[in-house]
């Protein structure tokens, strides 16, 4: 008997890693993984943040950024379904091994509520050097225009380089691809 229950609880972890999903090494890839991922319910209403303001990127799930010359708008990208609005931690953009604010902006916000935030990210060319965030907390932040959901984050990328990283929650999808610099030493003369 206990023999059976270990061989359940080691198949059942073999079966959460194998369901886990796959880090898409290529921009095509990734825009084909956002094609074929499932789509809210028409009925599930936008967030009123979406509407009527215009941020630099696509409401189209394809990658957005660096690569597509792609300007953040106020430090915000939108990618399909999520708005990235990046706090760089100093004026010179990402850096690498240093924290950066993120704040991810669901599209249909509040019906998340309790879903978490899965950010997988690789660095093109270079699929050794990938990175997988979890965050569990969609928070309520307020508006002219309403309460805006959000999940706040700091990431770090390992190396200079350039990033595709995808951002997902329940049906939410987007891809973002950022340049990553050389960390600037903050302590110059």
């Amino acid at each position: 008997m206990r023999s059976t229950l270990l061989r359940a609880v080691i198949f059942a972890s073999f079966a959460n890693i194998a369901g886990a999903q796959p880090i898409p090494l290529t921009i095509p890839a990734a825009e084909a993984e956002g094609a074929a991922f499932a789509r809210a319910d028409p009925a599930a209403s936008a967030q009123s943040f979406f509407a009527g303001v215009s941020f630099g990127g696509s409401s189209d799930r394809r990658c957005v950024g660096a690569v597509r010359d792609d300007s953040p708008r106020d430090g915000s990208l939108r990618s399909g379904d999520f708005i990235a609005r990046m706090g760089y931690s100093t004026g010179f953009g990402f850096q690498a091994t240093k924290e950066h604010k993120v704040l991810w902006i669901p599209l249909h916000g509040s019906a998340l509520l309790g879903t978490p935030l899965v950010v997988r990210a690789v660095r093109v060319g270079h699929p050794a050097d990938s990175i997988r965030f979890r965050f569990p907390g969609l928070t309520r932040g307020a508006q002219v225009s309403g309460p805006t959901y959000g999940y706040p984050s700091t990431v770090r990328f390992t190396k200079a380089g350039q990033w595709l990283v995808i951002a997902t929650a329940r049906d939410d999808w987007g891809c973002f691809v950022v340049d990553v610099a050389d960390p600037i030493d903050d302590h110059r003369p």
